[in-house]
């Protein structure tokens, strides 16, 4: 029996090749096909999306372990109220991880206002410091000291990676010391909604993350990029004073609940 998520790291194995392939076809136009520029990451997406379930699905009808339980065969009945707190804790969740994309994108639109080689830092920024995020998301906050200490002290050899350009270069050595501080920030609230959706509380959460990132990050973001034209590392300083609010929010809201001899109260 093969180890337990050994599918999944294949497939993302898969899909990351998948996606590599397609993206360099469908935005160059090469090996015969058109050249669909920024459409060809989506077209790129859609794909392999469709590929990763495919695989999964065929994994499931192949593997034994699976297929005695005969998963495809029938289709069971609905269930209303299971339906139900389905949608009562999922759309609260999704409110509240849409609000929290919908920034960062939004903050990504708005450096795309003070021009080119600030866009290009930001996205050099956002885009490491995605990538170490991955390791406090996945153990909660116990390691976000790690990935921002990555940020802070290799900040020249990570922008290195990425470009020579001195302009772009120094407008991103700069992002990525505010990405440390907001790294341990993302960290602490990133745990603290996960610990809360475990007690199903997302109601209150998701009003207050939605409060810190589009009534206090984004407005202030807005302010310093288009009102005021301050420097990019400003703009980035709204939404790490959204998550700080978040981060102290989510995690007064834990430990109230943790205090409270029921929590279902």
């Amino acid at each position: 029996m093969p180890a337990r998520g050994t599918p999944i790291w294949r497939t993302s194995l898969l899909a990351l090749g998948c996606y590599s392939l397609l993206t360099w076809v469908c935005i160059y136009g090469k090996l015969g096909a058109p050249a669909l520029g920024a459409v060809g990451c989506g077209v790129a997406s859609a794909i392999t999306m469709w590929v990763i379930l495919f695989a999964l699905g065929g994994y499931m009808l192949v593997n034994p372990l699976y297929r005695r339980y005969q998963i495809f065969s029938r289709v069971a009945p609905l269930r209303p109220d299971v339906l139900k707190e389905i949608v009562v804790l999922g759309v609260p969740i999704a409110v509240t991880v849409t609000a929290e994309a919908g920034l960062f994108n939004a903050v990504s639109l708005l450096m795309g206002t003070l021009g080119a080689s600030i866009a290009a830092a930001h996205q050099i920024a956002i885009n490491f410091a995605s990538t170490t995020f991955m390791i406090p998301l996945a153990i909660s906050a116990a390691t976000t000291v790690v990935s921002a200490g990555v940020l802070l002290v290799a900040r020249d050899p990570i922008v290195s990676m990425y470009t020579t350009d001195p302009t772009v270069t120094s407008i991103a050595i700069s992002l990525l010391l505010m990405a440390a501080i907001f790294q341990v920030a993302d960290g602490l609230q990133v745990g603290a909604a996960g610990a809360l959706r475990g007690y199903k509380d997302t109601r209150l959460p998701m009003i207050m993350t939605t409060f810190s990132y589009w009534v206090i990050a984004f407005p202030l973001a807005f302010m310093a990029a288009v009102v005021w034209k301050l420097e990019p590392h400003f703009v980035w300083s709204g939404f790490v004073a959204g998550l700080c609010i978040a981060a102290v929010l989510l995690s007064a809201r834990f430990y109230r609940l943790t205090r409270t001899p029921d929590p279902g109260a």
